[in-house]
């Protein structure tokens, strides 16, 4: 599956308001911008796209790790277990968009092992 990290500007142009994006006059500094990574998860079960986005990293290597860490999530389940494959991604898809942090890599292991919910929490 397709991942990447990529450095991204917010600044905007004062005549149109629209962001420069890659163009912006600034961007060949090497402190401008912030990293953000993109990974593309297993499709949903109607086969349409989804994929993983976060960013604000302040460097390239905190944006690597972040991947590094999302692509081993979707290593747990075995290559022709789709069921595991999409429990995983549906885990994915909640964590971007509530914005929390990325799930322990072994918990998420011992839950998908045991049939476990992944999206669910525990509450006493």
């Amino acid at each position: 599956m397709k991942g990447s990290t990529f450095r991204r500007c917010a600044c905007r142009n004062p005549e149109t308001g629209k962001q420069y994006g890659q163009a912006c006059p600034k961007f060949r500094q090497k402190r401008h911008g912030l990293w953000a990574l993109r990974q593309e998860l297993p499709p949903r079960e109607d086969g349409t796209r989804r994929t993983f986005r976060r960013g604000g990293y302040t460097s390239a290597t905190d944006a690597q790790d972040d991947l590094d860490k999302v692509r081993a999530l979707l290593g747990l389940p075995e290559p022709d277990d789709d069921e595991g494959r999409r429990r995983v991604a549906g885990l994915l898809e909640q964590v971007a968009k509530d914005r929390a942090p990325l799930p322990d890599l072994e918990e998420t292991r011992r839950k998908l092992n045991h049939g476990q919910s992944l999206t669910s929490r525990m509450t006493v």
